[in-house]
């Protein structure tokens, strides 16, 4: 694993590293911000719900200037918004995940996403839309909406106990289901007819 050199802060570092500890909860967006991401719709939706002690952090890199502006001016203006739109070293990727309660990919389309496969790799849980690859990828426990709000607002009410239980599940799923040694074993098998 990519990672696994480098060492993971705990939760409660993670959050003061960046800023973030006063917050019972956090939604992490990570990745690169492209208009069918639906990053200013995920701002807009957290921000409407008003959840008191919730924060959405949203951590990648705009792939385009007027999407900056419109993700900036959303999230400014919302005390419970962090942002930090830039490309992370793979240095941060761990602080970004350790910090954060779930990993929220609020695409309009799906095809597969190398985000849930990184959440997952990092025991963090995923709220995502119910399509595409994520319904196979994902084990149960994650947060699968057909309305971003409906997802959101499961994720703010999951208790702690549980969401540490889809971290690990996610994180055994990457390590038993989503190993390519394996992977590869299955289509040598297929390929053979066994």
């Amino acid at each position: 694993d990519l990672f696994d050199t480098v060492k993971s802060p705990t939760q409660v570092q993670a959050r003061e590293i960046l800023d973030i500890s006063e917050f019972t909860r956090v939604l992490l967006y990570f990745g690169l911000i492209r208009p069918y991401k639906e990053v200013p719709t995920l701002i807009e939706t957290f921000s409407k719900l008003g959840f008191d002690n919730a924060c959405l952090l949203v951590a990648g890199n705009p792939m385009q200037d007027g999407l900056e502006k419109r993700v900036r001016d959303l999230g400014d203006s919302d005390p419970n918004v962090r942002l930090d739109l830039r490309y992370l070293p793979d240095s941060e990727i761990p602080t970004v995940f350790a910090a954060a309660d779930f990993a929220v990919l609020p695409y309009r389309k799906v095809f597969n996403s190398g985000a849930a496969v990184l959440a997952m790799s990092q025991s963090t849980p995923v709220v995502a839309p119910d399509i595409g690859s994520l319904t196979a990828v994902l084990p149960s426990g994650n947060i699968l909406y057909h309305q971003l709000e409906c997802g959101l607002r499961r994720a703010i009410q999951t208790n702690q106990i549980e969401i540490i239980s889809v971290g690990q599940a996610n994180r055994e799923a990457i390590e038993t289901e989503h190993d390519w040694e394996k992977i590869t074993k299955q289509i040598i098998e297929l390929y053979e007819g066994n």
